[in-house]
């Protein structure tokens, strides 16, 4: 389990009231994009966006082969796309995955990976809750970017999300388990 896929482990906070310096205590790392780009030969980017192809199979974006890290989970595929804001690799990526449904999680600064994929998910996960829309068919494809759901997805889910403003995009600090309001199991957030 050293991908950094599986390391979607959440730090728990103290108890400590807020404005108390927690210095001290030592962060744990999420386990890096770094060996599994290092493995794959892929060189490491500025930042990235995961995007999660659903029932992908036997899934390629043409012209892609040393660009794009892909990781197979399941029946779905995660890509990594490098520099998601230039180079039009996600409209490639768009192309390929016609007709399956697709979700684009935010761009990040590469250490953040696991936070991109962790809203990807999220949204594939809402999107499978909400009813088809009339004429459509549950498995009809569909390209959704994240940054469209981030407010959405954080407000309902208690997700992740990120500010995303001209200078760039930031997030929030990140959700750890325990007990979300009045005792409800769900991660909280604490931004």
């Amino acid at each position: 389990m050293s991908c950094w896929l599986h390391a979607l482990q959440f730090t728990p906070r103290s108890s400590s009231p807020p404005g108390i310096a927690r210095a001290s205590r030592p962060r744990p790392e999420r386990a890096p994009l770094g060996p599994l780009a290092e493995r794959a030969r892929w060189a490491l980017p500025g930042a990235v966006a995961c995007v999660v192809v659903r029932s992908a199979g036997r899934f390629a974006v043409p012209g892609a082969d040393g660009e794009v890290l892909s990781v197979n989970r399941g029946s779905d595929i995660v890509l990594i796309v490098p520099e998601p804001e230039t180079g039009g690799l996600i409209e490639r990526v768009r192309a390929a995955a016609r007709g399956r449904v697709t979700v684009v999680g935010p761009a990040v600064p590469v250490h953040e990976a696991w936070l991109s994929l962790q809203c990807a998910r999220l949204a594939l996960d809402r999107r499978a809750e909400r009813p088809t829309a009339p004429g459509a068919e549950p498995g009809d494809g569909a390209f959704l970017h994240v940054d469209d759901e981030l407010a959405e997805l954080h407000l309902l889910r208690s997700a992740p999300s990120g500010s995303c403003s001209a200078g760039g995009c930031w997030a929030c600090s990140p959700i750890c388990p325990g007990e979300g309001p009045r005792g409800s199991p769900r991660p909280w957030t604490r931004c």
